[in-house]
């Protein structure tokens, strides 16, 4: 692979990441619930990952640990999440998600995805959504292995 062509690659994932985001954020209700933007990425990445040290959280926002700290902040002081010593280096401290914070984000969820799916059917051919889906999985399964 030549080095435009890498550099054709790295410049497709640039121009999703905008797409995805706004197709995200328009569909995702925040005024509802009463999140930020930045909360709203700290349940994706806990989803996804499980657990997560506030280093990792800054990077998933693209912030600074302490404005990381200020969004986890809000949401273990309403119960949505809480702290605990890492159990491999205990001077880091890995946030999951609580019980409260896994029912709220299966709701969330759920009312996310239906808004997601109706602007996928109004856009795209069954076919289409299939092949989005398809894709999606295949770039999530790679964009692992290197994050």
């Amino acid at each position: 692979m030549s080095e435009s062509e890498k550099h054709a690659d790295v410049a497709s994932m640039l121009s999703i990441l905008p797409q995805l985001h706004g197709l995200v954020m328009s569909c995702a209700d925040l005024k509802e619930h009463g999140f930020t933007k930045s909360q709203l990425l700290v349940f994706a990445a806990l989803a996804h990952r499980g657990k997560l040290n506030m280093s990792r959280v800054a990077s998933y926002l693209s912030s600074s640990k302490e404005q990381a700290t200020r969004a986890v902040a809000q949401l273990v002081e309403e119960g949505y999440v809480y702290r605990e010593h890492n159990e491999d280096n205990r001077t880091m401290v890995d946030i999951r998600l609580t019980d409260k914070g896994r029912v709220l984000l299966d709701g969330w969820r759920t009312d996310l995805l239906e808004r997601l799916a109706a602007r996928l059917d109004a856009g795209l051919t069954e076919a289409e959504r299939g092949e989005l889906a398809q894709s999606l999985r295949r770039v999530t399964e790679l964009l692992d292995k290197v994050n």
